[in-house]
């Protein structure tokens, strides 16, 4: 997803605006020249963002502005990888929580064959490095985001989407791990 999310920045931008990378970073003056700057700005910040989730106030823009320009541009494209690139930094939204930049999976490492000691060691850092509660924001806003895709007609089975990144992000706290003391349950029962 991470390689997804980068796409949705400069080349996709230039060709929704029809700059070409040989041409000077100048605005087309229409209805679409808005929403593309507001989106080039959004993929620049998520390529600056150095941790798993950010903070909104990183956001170029507020989050209902980015999120009218995508709908924008989705309205206006065709083109599949398009469609998915934008869907994916419409989602992509719910990484950017208040406190987000701070949270750091970097602790959870944990080593083969741990000790009674380590696993608690693993539990009190775990428990104290906000990663449960910051996932469950994020993955409680991706579900909101993934409805609302799908209430405008933009993005069917968008819920099933969502569904796969929670499972994802299951599996990457797993490979720290964690995996007991994560509960695996539906993103839809978050």
């Amino acid at each position: 997803m991470k390689r997804l999310r980068r796409h949705i920045s400069i080349g996709l931008l230039q060709r929704k605006s029809g700059m070409t990378p040989d041409q000077p970073q100048t605005e087309v003056v229409d209805a679409e020249s808005g929403a593309v700057k507001i989106i080039r700005a959004y993929g620049a910040a998520m390529e600056k963002k150095a941790t798993r989730y950010g903070d909104p106030l990183s956001l170029p823009y507020p989050k209902d502005t980015i999120k009218v320009a995508l709908v924008d541009l989705l309205r206006r494209t065709k083109d599949t990888k398009e469609l998915d690139q934008l869907r994916l930094g419409y989602l992509s939204l719910a990484d950017w929580q208040e406190g987000g930049a701070a949270v750091s999976f970097a602790s959870l490492q944990s080593t083969p064959n741990p000790t009674t000691e380590q696993i608690r060691q693993s539990a009190q850092r775990f428990l104290s490095s906000g990663v449960y509660e910051m996932t469950t924001k994020v993955v409680t806003e991706m579900q909101q985001l993934a409805a609302e895709l799908e209430a405008l007609g933009l993005w069917p089975g968008a819920s099933v989407e969502v569904e796969a990144e929670y499972r994802r992000l299951i599996a990457e706290l797993k490979a720290k791990g964690v995996s007991s003391l994560w509960p695996v349950r539906s993103a839809s029962t978050t």
